[in-house]
C-alpha cells in the first residue's frame, strides 16, 4: 500500500482510477473551498496535476481547469475527467515522441508527435523534419 499524498495546497484526494499494470494513478485532490484537481501519480514523479503531467509532453492547456480524472487507458497515455468549471467531460492523451535517424552519410527524419488544446479542445499534430547529416 501507498500514501499518495495531496496537491499542494490540497486538504484530500481521491484515486479513481489506474493503468493496467497499476503503475499509474489517476484522480482528484481537493484544497479547503472543496474545488477538485485531477492528478495522475507514478512512482517516479509522485502526484502531478493533469495539467502538469500535459506542459510536461508540450500541450499548451495552461488555461484548462482539468477538475478530475474518472478513467485512464492501459498504457496510461489516455486520461478522462470532468473540467471544473463547466462539468463538460474531456480526454487529454499524450503522445511519445518518436525519434527515426539515419546511420551514416545522407539524409535523416526525425518524426514527432503532440497534442494541442485549446478551449477544451485537443487536436493531434504531426510534423516530420529532413534533416542533413552528411558531413562538412
Amino acid at each position: 500500500m501507498a500514501d499518495l499524498d495531496i496537491l499542494p495546497g490540497g486538504y484530500d484526494s481521491a484515486a479513481q482510477a489506474v493503468s493496467a499494470d497499476g503503475s499509474i494513478v489517476m484522480g482528484y485532490s481537493e484544497n479547503i473551498n472543496e474545488h477538485g484537481k485531477a492528478f495522475r501519480w507514478t512512482q517516479a514523479t509522485g502526484m502531478k496535476s493533469v495539467g502538469q503531467w500535459l506542459a510536461a509532453h508540450g500541450v499548451a492547456a495552461s488555461r484548462v481547469h482539468f477538475g478530475d480524472a474518472q478513467g485512464i487507458s492501459p498504457d496510461g497515455n489516455v486520461v478522462v475527467g470532468t473540467l471544473a468549471k463547466n462539468h463538460h467531460a474531456y480526454l487529454a492523451q499524450v503522445f511519445p515522441i518518436l525519434t527515426v535517424t539515419h546511420q551514416g552519410t545522407g539524409k535523416g527524419v526525425v518524426s514527432a508527435t503532440g497534442l494541442s488544446c485549446a478551449r477544451g479542445t485537443c487536436t493531434h499534430a504531426y510534423r516530420t523534419e529532413t534533416v542533413d547529416t552528411s558531413p562538412g
